[in-house]
């Protein structure tokens, strides 16, 4: 894989995830998945990314956050003698109760969606996990647990720097504390 890196680099001069995509390699997806981000692929294989955006950046490396996130919930739940179902890719029935997960890049991305929490799903659930990136959304600032009755009126959550405290109350220090083992 690293090796096709630095061939696009040579053909094209640079690398990006869409020569990667245009490219008989496995897609920028999954070099992103397989070593943890797009950047830390370009430097394991030794070339650069300039022409690769911020945002870019960001939502791979969002993506890799929340299939770590979910495989922490499946081993901590293994953990916990928890009898887990798999409803939907995030959703997950435990113990009787229905559970998702959500990762949101930090708040000083202000225009983009994804900060957004929303409490209502189909299937419905009892609980939000979310996962906040910390400011430079390279990893896991906090990780709450959102009981979305608490919320009835709610579509959808919108915390900022001043509402985030109120939030406070249901933070959890890791996925396994979630599951009470921590």
């Amino acid at each position: 894989m690293l090796d096709g890196l630095r061939e696009i680099l040579v053909e094209n001069g640079k690398v990006s995830a869409d020569l990667i995509d245009k490219s008989d390699l496995p897609s920028a997806k999954s070099y992103a998945l397989r070593f943890r981000g797009l950047v830390a692929a370009y430097e394991a294989a030794g070339v650069s990314g300039p022409s690769l955006s911020r945002a870019t950046i960001t939502r791979y490396r969002l993506r890799c956050v929340s299939k770590d996130m979910v495989i922490e919930l499946e081993r901590c739940a293994r953990r916990a003698n928890a009898q887990i179902e798999k409803v939907t890719t995030r959703t997950y029935r435990v113990n009787g109760v229905t559970v998702r997960l959500l990762c949101t890049r930090c708040r000083y991305e202000r225009s983009h969606p994804c900060w957004k929490v929303t409490v209502r799903h189909a299937p419905a659930v009892d609980f939000i996990l979310w996962v906040r990136m910390n400011q430079a959304n390279e990893e896991v600032a906090q990780i709450y647990l959102l009981p979305v009755q608490k919320f009835p009126d709610h579509q959808y959550l919108w915390p900022s720097t001043r509402t985030l405290p109120s939030y406070q109350q249901f933070a959890r220090a890791s996925m396994a504390h979630v599951f009470g083992l921590g």
